[in-house]
């Protein structure tokens, strides 16, 4: 999901205005003009079946050349995922795994005092799927939940912002390309795309289905979908600010009726992370004291997780909290005090999400680390003299730690198939 996510609620007046505006009709483009090179198939449907284990739990990293590899958790078959690639992933932004586990994305800054961006889809043979090098800088990259689409945007030279729709495989959906807009969300079955457009942030829905926009309403900002599919969270008054964060209000838009429901526990920084079902939240205000919640998102209801004042009150890297795969549990990373050797560790915790439960669950040497689907081992980093990023794999408790490679990050977990 998002890292930090900042919601905001919508003007009270809009909440009157359920009117409709018409829709409008996408028109599709190529892939950008600005270089931007695709070296499979032109429509990407040449498939490989992939051959590695269904069941080991896997990962992918970028190595300091810019070379991406897979490798199991137990550090077996590890292979090159780029050889067959020319472009490189410098700089790595970060890995994107698609939702099957059978296509991972790499998104680099470029070479050092250039203004391009690189993009770099690859299937588990390391075949090539895309490899694009636009004279743009990217500004964002996601999978559809469904894995057989992507969406990109591109920062132009002269300002303007680009919304690149495209398909993986012969079952996607025809691309598209649509104009001015900042950042995409999927819903969570891969049909539609929300985005806010142009300076009066005007919220659009665009359907792949049918290749048309569908106006919502100005003044708003979509932060994410919820309640499966059925309702957005949303952002107005939305000011950015001198400090770090933006200041805003937050509401629940529900996109049958247009009602907007006030969500005064999402104002402003707080971050959240949506459980599987999008029917609850965790929740934290980066106030002082306060502990991280679950927000009931039907109800509003509010449950303190009690113990869970983050150390470090600022922020909460997002990797750090994650649900269970049926929303049953929450584990989270927090920070603990530096000891007198210097050295930073996390300590991982478990609750039950009706508030029980709390316990400590272990103990890893790092300051970054990132759950595994099923949520029984972690991958993370930590300090090894003459090694710039190694990075390591644990289980949840710490136990059974394994140095798999001496410089590679940012690694990613491929999703359980």
């Amino acid at each position: 999901m998002r890292g930090i996510v900042c919601v905001l609620i919508v003007l009270l007046a809009f909440a009157c205005n359920s009117g409709e505006k018409g829709a409008r009709t996408a028109t599709p483009a190529p892939s950008p003009s600005a270089t931007a090179t695709a070296t499979a198939t032109p429509k990407l449907t040449a498939i490989v079946s992939p051959t590695v284990s269904s069941t080991a739990a896997q990962l992918a990293y970028i190595d300091g050349d810019g070379d991406m590899w897979l490798i199991n958790a137990d550090g077996s078959d590890k292979r090159s995922a780029t050889e067959r690639t020319p472009v490189r992933c410098l700089r790595p932004l970060g890995l994107y795994w698609s939702p099957t586990g059978r296509w991972v994305a790499c998104v680099g800054t470029g070479p050092v005092l250039t203004p391009q961006a690189t993009l770099v889809i690859v299937d588990l043979q390391g075949k090539p799927l895309l490899q694009m090098e636009p004279k743009a800088q990217l500004g964002g990259f996601s999978w559809s939940p469904t894995g057989r689409d992507y969406a990109y945007v591109l920062a132009l030279p002269d300002g303007t912002r680009q919304l690149y729709i495209e398909p993986i495989g012969a079952g996607g959906h025809a691309g598209a390309t649509l104009e001015g807009v900042g950042e995409a969300f999927w819903s969570p079955d891969g049909s539609q795309v929300a985005y806010a457009k142009g300076p009066g942030d005007t919220l659009t829905i665009y359907d792949l289905a049918s290749r048309q926009e569908k106006i919502i309403g100005d003044g708003l900002r979509p932060l994410t979908w919820v309640l499966g599919g059925t309702a957005l969270l949303v952002a107005s008054d939305y000011e950015e600010a001198l400090s770090m964060f933006p200041t805003y209000t937050a509401n629940l838009l529900d996109l049958a009726t247009r009602e907007l429901r006030r969500m005064p526990q999402l104002d402003n920084t707080a971050q959240f992370w949506p459980s599987p079902d999008g029917r609850t939240a965790a929740v934290y205000t980066h106030q002082a004291g306060e502990e991280i919640a679950l927000l009931d998102l039907t109800t509003g209801a509010v449950t303190p997780i009690p113990g869970t004042v983050p150390y470090i009150r600022e922020w909460i890297p997002p990797n750090h909290i994650a649900f269970s795969s049926d929303g049953s549990q929450l584990f989270w990373a927090d920070f603990l005090p530096i000891p007198n050797e210097g050295v930073r560790s996390v300590a991982i915790y478990r609750a039950n999400t009706d508030g029980s439960g709390n316990a400590t669950v272990g103990q890893i040497e790092s300051v970054e680390v990132r759950f595994s689907p099923d949520l029984t081992k972690v991958l993370y980093r930590s300090a090894v003299p003459g090694m710039q990023n190694p990075l390591w794999v644990a289980n949840v408790d710490g136990s059974e730690a394994r140095l798999l490679a001496e410089d590679a990050w940012p690694a990613a977990w491929r999703p359980t198939p």
